[in-house]
């Protein structure tokens, strides 16, 4: 006979667990929501937007789970896409906070029973070590704006919780989880290759123990299944969407696509050209790498003037002495998991180390989980030291304190990622639209100023008369198909496939050629930037403004570089 009262207490507790979860959740999501963008903001979120709102294909590597959900949400949404985009990477967001209280208050689990005197203690540092992530600069940002982090984050908190689940219960369904999900978050960003360390632990257990071939084949089946929305590019791509970056219809295009074909010489040592590889530039890149590293670390979760140099050092050094604590508690106690924890750390080290693009931090976001469920080991097991070496007895109450730290980075990083006003990029590529003549060539100098003109007029269907010519894509062949099929009174536009000049003079003068001396005095040329030694040839005046110049104090100093330039010029 079944004893039920045996499996009260048990209940109880997974009762107040999904309590505190849905908890985390909401206030999280209530936090996001409060300080969420209200339309597109700069950055790669204005394309992924106009992705999701017109079913198209994004960037490499094409991101078809984003797409296909986004979607959904721009549905949902149809006056104000972004708005949809930008709302779903909030519920990503707050759900991954809520997984990963559940994944520290699992993993401080593994800790003996001295550690503790009561699951309250172990609930309460999980869920501040949760809202300490939910609140750090990074993933704050990626939770209130579109981008595909969030999501990654979302699944990258699923996997560690049915690892843990593995780890402890030994269940065949968890490994069998674990791949379906691993499947699904390669579809949405390649960063999942850094949660390699637990899946090859997970299935070296699993064969280790029970060694069934069955749950192998049909674990490799769920990856499979997971990276199916992949799929959807070819066929979509078939289709002549409003955005098909790379047109994946080809083998050899879906491979460019789907390798990030398009960011491959920022990998490894190719993000130094014309300078060869040598062990020297290694180091020295490496060496500077760690040392931004480091100072995003410190400076993830709190902003003040009194924040000096000297006091991040300090701050930098504890946090290094108490996540090598932890590390090795986690070794001690469960070596699996300390593995990989410290695997999936190095990786994700590895992968922001060897990737040389401006806007890094994304990457090392990946890092932030598993840097907190160390760190949160070493605290646990440094008072545990006090205890036993100076207090005598237990002092678990300590533990309470831990929610200043959430609550000091909420209050003060909520000014400075507050984003509910921020309507800079909208009020741009609106004030373009309406000052831009009837049937301009509008040529554009960058990412930002393009993916704002395509949100307007691909996904809220403004302007169609204007003919919009990204400049940083006139060297690639795929981008030739937009102005493959033009009618016969449209601009004279050439898009050749090859490389990209090295030097900037040699640039201008394949667009020169290409794009602005065919329809020279022919019709308006709108240009959203200049640049001296193009105006050496053309009179180039400004004529409008379009961009506010309070604009640049509303955006993170590692953006600013990045926004277009205030006016709008017309070549004369």
């Amino acid at each position: 006979m079944t004893d039920f009262s045996a499996m009260r207490p048990s209940l109880k507790k997974n009762r107040i667990n999904f309590l505190i979860f849905i908890g985390s959740v909401v206030v999280s999501f209530s936090v996001y929501l409060a300080t969420l963008a209200p339309s597109i903001y700069w950055g790669d979120g204005i394309e992924l937007a106009t992705v999701c709102a017109t079913l198209g294909i994004a960037h490499p590597t094409g991101y078809p789970l984003f797409t296909l959900i986004g979607h959904i949400f721009c549905q949902i949404f149809n006056h104000n896409p972004a708005l949809g985009t930008n709302l779903m990477c909030a519920l990503f967001g707050a759900l991954a906070v809520g997984f990963f209280f559940l994944n520290l208050n699992l993993a401080l689990q593994l800790l003996p029973a001295n550690y503790f005197l009561h699951e309250h203690y172990r609930q309460a540092a999980a869920l501040a070590g949760a809202f300490l992530i939910a609140f750090s600069r990074t993933f704050w940002f990626h939770a209130t704006t579109t981008e595909v982090y969030a999501l990654h984050i979302f699944f990258m908190a699923l996997i560690i919780q049915l690892f843990l689940k593995h780890i402890t219960e030994r269940r065949e369904g968890y490994l069998m989880g674990m791949m379906g999900l691993w499947g699904l978050a390669f579809s949405n960003h390649m960063l999942s290759l850094t949660l390699a360390p637990l899946i090859v632990i997970a299935i070296a257990n699993h064969i280790a123990e029970k060694g069934k071939s069955k749950v192998l084949i049909i674990s490799c089946l769920l990856f499979a299944a997971g990276l199916s929305p992949y799929i959807y590019l070819p066929i979509r791509a078939a289709q002549s969407p409003a955005l098909n970056w790379g047109n994946p219809l080809s083998l050899k295009n879906f491979i460019w696509v789907v390798s990030g074909g398009e960011f491959k010489k920022f990998q490894f040592m190719s993000f130094l050209p014309g300078i060869p590889f040598t062990v020297e530039t290694f180091k020295w890149h490496v060496s500077q790498r760690l040392y931004f590293f480091g100072k995003w670390i410190v400076s993830e979760f709190y902003e003040f003037p009194f924040f000096t140099k000297t006091l991040k050092l300090v701050c930098l050094c504890a946090l290094m002495v108490v996540w090598a604590w932890g590390t090795g508690i986690l070794f001690r106690y469960k070596k699996s998991v300390g593995a990989a924890v410290l695997g999936a750390f190095v990786f994700s080290l590895l992968m922001s180390l060897l990737y040389n693009i401006p806007d890094i931090e994304p990457y090392f976001l990946a890092c932030l989980p598993l840097i907190i469920i160390s760190a949160l080991f070493g605290l646990i097991g440094l008072l545990h030291l006090f205890e036993i070496y100076f207090c005598g007895r237990k002092v678990n109450f300590i533990i309470y304190p831990l929610f200043i730290l959430p609550l000091i980075s909420l209050l003060s990083l909520y000014h400075f990622e507050d984003k509910s006003r921020h309507l800079d990029a909208f009020n741009y590529g609106l004030n373009v639209c309406r000052k831009a003549p009837y049937q301009s060539l509008v040529i554009t100098q960058s990412d930002n100023d393009i993916y704002v003109l395509w949100y307007m007029q691909k996904a809220l269907g403004m302007r169609d008369d204007l003919t919009i010519v990204g400049s940083n894509f006139i060297h690639s062949g795929w981008y030739a198909a937009y102005f493959k099929d033009a009618p016969p009174n449209s601009p004279l536009i050439t898009i050749r496939q090859t490389d990209v000049p090295e030097s900037k003079e040699a640039f201008i003068n394949d667009l020169m050629s290409w794009i602005i001396q065919p329809n020279y005095k022919k019709l308006p040329i709108i240009l959203t930037w200049t640049d001296a030694y193009l105006e050496l040839f053309y009179d180039i005046r400004p004529f409008e403004k379009a961009l506010d110049d309070k604009a640049l104090q509303r955006v993170p100093n590692d953006y600013r570089p990045f926004l277009p330039q205030p006016y709008l010029y017309m070549i004369h």
